[in-house]
């Protein structure tokens, strides 16, 4: 059994989200880490350029999960499919597995 960081979905994993073209895109991706004392420490992102990552914050009601969000204004040089991958790793360094959302 995995008890490391997990992304939780905002989005299910494998999604394809469609986005138009100088259209501001705002997403919130939403992760947990295994047990209490431990914390969200980073999450890696792979994204196409432009795109805007915030602040890792902690829910107010649940101190196992965190978010992020990201901020994306696709150009007409990014038409076509753009994957944004995450990977989530808690205070003990332990790396959760990588998911994968396309924005189109």
């Amino acid at each position: 059994m995995k008890i490391g960081p997990a992304y939780t979905e905002n989005r299910p994993v494998g999604a394809c989200v469609g986005v138009d073209i100088n259209q501001t895109v705002v997403e919130t991706a939403t992760f947990s880490v295994g047990c209490t004392g431990v914390t969200f420490s980073d999450v890696l992102t792979t994204s196409p350029p432009g795109m805007a990552r915030d602040v890792i914050t902690q829910s107010t009601t649940n101190a196992l999960v965190y978010s992020i969000t990201i901020t994306w204004i696709p150009s007409a040089s990014a038409w076509g499919s753009n994957l944004v991958c995450y990977t989530p790793i808690d205070s003990l360094g332990q790396q959760g597995d990588t998911q994968c959302v396309t924005y189109r």
